[in-house]
């Protein structure tokens, strides 16, 4: 019994010898979305165009981060669909309108209506900022066409458990419009060119706290439970063979006497 309980002991000692203080941060992925709407943009001989354009974005985030931790956060952007209206002045006097689906950085042609075809390309950047204990390695971002940009999120030494570091992302898209009209009184071709960089709206922001992350793995509180257990279940076994051997012993004691 001595051998078991001691053998038991040594163990429970060298896990505890381990440093412990093991977590898992919950990586977090939120997609909202950000439009934007140009309003009535001038572009030549009377031909105005209005867009109306809607963005996913995918942000890729720990839950939490330590005192003095680095973390990569990923940011991705997806097209979406893009609503042109096209007005095409006197003669005419009036306005066509179409959808499609644009991705980010591609050239898209958009018949708009018999005779009259926008080509639009939108790309996008966004303005980052952070509050809270923490210090970004860029400030902004850019997309010439989908996909993932990262950025670093990192977490001084002297940050306090319980703080939160929020990551602001103010996005805009530079949208360039084409336009080709051929109506029977009215024939005008309007090269590709930027009408401007547009603020999304709304504007995102994301938060991941400091200190304990919301699911932690207490692994020094388990082992020691497993341990203590293991040893209480050896000294039970021992105690029970001790009595089952004293009864043995007393009962061919009493065998033996009479």
């Amino acid at each position: 019994m001595t051998k078991q309980v001691l053998c038991a002991t040594l163990v429970l000692l060298v896990l505890l010898s381990f440093p412990l203080n093991l977590t898992i941060a919950q990586a977090s992925t939120i997609d909202p979305t950000v439009s934007v709407n140009t309003g009535d943009v001038n572009l030549a001989f009377g031909v105005k165009a209005k867009i109306v354009y809607e963005a996913s974005v995918s942000v890729s985030k720990p839950a939490s981060a330590q005192p003095g931790e680095v973390k990569k956060w990923d940011i991705q952007i997806g097209g979406g669909t893009l609503s042109v209206s096209v007005y095409v002045p006197s003669p005419i006097s009036k306005w066509y309108t179409a959808s499609k689906s644009v991705p980010i950085g591609s050239y898209v042609d958009i018949p708009v209506t018999t005779g009259i075809s926008a080509r639009v390309k939108v790309i996008s950047s966004t303005q980052l900022s952070v509050s809270g204990p923490a210090s970004l390695d860029m400030s902004s971002l850019s997309w010439e066409s989908e996909g993932t940009k990262s950025t670093s999120v990192n977490i001084p030494s002297d940050a306090h458990a319980g703080q939160t570091v929020t990551v602001g992302m103010n996005f805009k898209f530079p949208i360039y419009v084409g336009v080709v009209i051929d109506l029977l009184l009215f024939k005008k071709e309007i090269a590709s060119t930027n009408i401007g960089a547009f603020s999304a709206t709304p504007t995102l922001s994301e938060s991941m706290s400091i200190g304990a992350p919301p699911l932690e793995v207490p692994l020094n509180i388990i082992m020691v439970a497993v341990v203590a257990l293991l040893i209480i279940a050896v000294v039970g076994y021992a105690v029970y063979r001790h009595r089952r051997i004293s009864q043995s012993s007393h009962i061919v004691s009493t065998s033996t006497h009479y």
